[in-house]
């Protein structure tokens, strides 16, 4: 894909990028009688996995890298297909950052920047280590987006059957949704 795009990102090998990746349903462009494509197997083709390319400097135009036709909106199924997607982008472009959309199909990867920073003992050496880990050049880091992440906080704190953790490696911390409910309109 990355041959078929007007702008060739090919053109900015010194360009550090970042990749977002989300699913994205065909039916929000489509009635809902109406059947989507259907794949080689014959299954109905309903979401669509987004790769967008965004330079971290700036001066160039976010674009479109690839797109991972899949029946279903879970990274889970088809992660190893996300992955070879990755490494081959990561011929052409300088990757820095993956940002996700939280589902647990990218969970092993996140997980392996989550915990080599929390081996830091206070809030500072965490982020030092976040630091260090993101200036290496040739690591890449998975992460959640901001908004994926505002979404779902929002959604626990409508649940009240949840709790949350004020820091996410002492389960002593719990914070009982219902207070929060009580201080706040929601």
């Amino acid at each position: 894909m990355l041959e078929s795009m007007n702008y060739h990102v090919e053109n900015t090998p010194e360009y550090e990028w970042a990749i977002a990746i989300d699913a994205v349903a065909l039916s929000t462009w489509s009635s809902k009688d109406q059947k989507g494509p259907v794949d080689e197997n014959g299954e109905e083709i309903k979401y669509l996995f987004i790769f967008l390319g965004m330079p971290l400097n700036f001066d160039a135009p976010n674009v479109i890298l690839h797109v991972i036709e899949h029946a279903n909106g879970f990274a889970s199924g088809i992660i190893h297909e996300i992955d070879a997607a990755i490494e081959e982008i990561r011929k052409h472009l300088r990757v820095r950052v993956i940002i996700t959309d939280g589902d647990p199909g990218y969970d092993k990867h996140q997980d392996e920047f989550i915990n080599e920073i929390l081996q830091g003992n206070d809030p500072e050496e965490i982020f030092k280590r976040a630091t260090a880990i993101l200036k290496k050049g040739d690591q890449v880091v998975w992460i959640n987006d901001l908004i994926h992440m505002s979404k779902l906080e929002r959604t626990r704190l409508l649940d009240a059957t949840l709790k949350l953790l004020v820091h996410p490696s002492d389960l002593n911390t719990i914070v009982d949704v219902n207070k929060i409910r009580d201080a706040i309109e929601l």
